[in-house]
């Protein structure tokens, strides 16, 4: 495996495109031309810092407990679209609205492009698969 400049992995003398989450063992082949994100966040991490997050994100959440839970899923939507953007977190995440509390679909636009994006189930973790598109 190897990386391009951007971070993105690639597999030598193949055509396909990948993403993979560090967080978890979960990997995303793609055929060519499509560059797929995934990011999995275990339910038991820390919650991402305030920072990430848009005022309007963070107040959504109600109480501490419900706010790491959602935090952590907003944050597993924002890696998964900066992945499939190929261009990692190069600004501020709380840039990039993750939708409203609990959505499990979405789509959002990232330097004019847009960005279509799905939680899939999984007890232990958040896993969200994001495509340009």
């Amino acid at each position: 495996m190897h990386r391009l400049p951007s971070g993105r992995p690639w597999l030598e003398g193949f055509s396909v495109s990948f993403s993979y989450s560090e967080q978890a063992a979960f990997c995303l082949l793609a055929g060519p031309g499509t560059s797929p994100g995934v990011d999995a966040e275990a339910l038991t991490s820390p919650a991402p810092p305030a920072s990430a997050f848009s005022p309007r994100e963070l107040s959504s959440c109600l109480s501490p407990a419900a706010r790491q839970r959602e935090c952590l899923r907003r944050w597993t939507i924002k890696e998964a679209v900066f992945k499939a953007a190929g261009t990692g977190c190069d600004r501020p995440p709380r840039l990039l609205d993750s939708g409203h509390n609990g959505q499990r679909t979405g789509d959002l636009m990232l330097d004019a492009a847009r960005y279509r994006w799905r939680m899939l189930p999984c007890p232990s973790h958040w896993l969200c698969v994001a495509v340009r598109g």
